[in-house]
This record gives structure tokens, C-alpha cells and sequence, in this order.
């Protein structure tokens, strides 16, 4: 579990850096994306997690 949230923050920051390069063709749409992305796979893998007990 500890390492979940590891790889979230490396993920939002690598995400955040990429996003300072690209903002001048829509860096905050990208961003938003991205995390929308991330959370959509942490709910899924709860959910995953949560079928199998």
C-alpha cells in the first residue's frame, strides 16, 4: 500500500513536469487528463482488490 502511494506521487510529479514543458499546447487539459486517468486506475484496482476477499 505504501508503495501505491509512492508511484501516485511520482506519477502526479513526472505529470506536473511534463505539463510545465507542454502548457503552452494546453498543459492544463493534459494535466487534467492524466489525473483523471490516475484515478480512474486506482479505483479500479480497489475494486479488484475489494472482489477479491
Amino acid at each position: 500500500m505504501k508503495n501505491l502511494i509512492w508511484i501516485i506521487v511520482i506519477l502526479l510529479t513526472g505529470c506536473w513536469y511534463i505539463c510545465q514543458f507542454v502548457f503552452d499546447f494546453g498543459g492544463l487539459y493534459v494535466y487534467s487528463l492524466l489525473t483523471l486517468a490516475i484515478i480512474l486506475t486506482l479505483i479500479n484496482f480497489f475494486v479488484k482488490e475489494n472482489q477479491k476477499k
